[in-house]
């Protein structure tokens, strides 16, 4: 029974997160604090990590949200980690690392995959 309850908390959190990030009022620096919540309480799970990885970015937090996708190596196995991480680095003026993060160009089919999914994320998001 306590293991339903604590997945509950875990969805409900996770609406919390993209309620907030979503939202017009601007609460980001809410958002971060519950996604960090949420990661300690699933015990790190990848789809968590990237939900908090988006409040820091979307919080201007960049380098935060760049320590938080390179933690296991994450940015190195999943596309939408690597992409991530080249924004906040763009965003840092870090024009060498982004271009090495990117990549030789062989990932573009799977890149613009990500991209695509990051988008319909998103959405589904704003529809919740």
């Amino acid at each position: 029974r306590a293991s339903v309850s604590m997945i509950d908390t875990q969805a409900r959190l996770r609406a919390l997160v993209v309620h907030c990030l979503n939202t017009p009022l601007g609460l980001h620096s809410s958002a971060c604090f519950y996604a960090d919540k949420l990661v300690t309480l699933s015990g790190g799970k990848p789809q968590d990590v990237y939900l908090l990885a988006q409040a820091y970015f979307v919080s201007k937090q960049y380098r935060r949200a760049l320590m938080v996708l390179k933690q296991d190596d994450m940015h190195e196995r999943e596309l939408q980690f690597k992409y991530l991480a080249a924004r906040c680095l763009a965003e840092c003026k870090d024009w060498e690392e982004c271009l090495g993060m990117l990549g030789d160009g062989n990932d573009v089919d799977s890149l613009s995959s990500a991209l695509y999914d990051s988008k319909a994320e998103a959405e589904l998001g704003q529809a919740v």
